[in-house]
């Protein structure tokens, strides 16, 4: 076996050998990460959901059309899923309280004349 390569061994849910998820996650977790870093606005978890979806149906067949209705693999829609989740705590547990967020600048520098005073 050579290093990077799956190992191969048939999903429970998809049955295919090598499992869709193991052959595509790398990938999807890339652009799951990517589309973290490059967004200045919090993304609803259904449009990640969705841009996820398109990007494994491109990556598989080379094209994505219009009218065609992705359907996943349990094993993709389920690693997508748990991927969201855990990238949503993360975030969660990393971001500032609610109430700095939407804090204006104004109230921000009021307070923080009021803290060196």
């Amino acid at each position: 076996m050579v290093i990077g390569e799956v190992p191969s061994r048939s999903c429970r849910y998809c049955d295919d050998e090598p499992c869709e998820w193991v052959q595509y996650s790398r990938d999807i977790t890339g652009s799951r990460l990517r589309m973290l870093t490059c967004s200045h606005r919090r993304l609803t978890s259904r449009l990640v959901t969705r841009t996820l979806s398109q990007h494994y149906y491109y990556k598989k067949y080379g094209q994505l059309s219009k009218k065609t209705r992705i359907r996943l693999p349990f094993c993709v829609e389920r690693g997508i899923q748990r991927l969201d989740n855990a990238v949503s705590r993360v975030c969660t547990v990393g971001s500032p309280p609610a109430a700095e967020q939407t804090e204006s600048s104004a109230e921000r520098t009021v307070s923080e004349v009021g803290v060196s005073a």
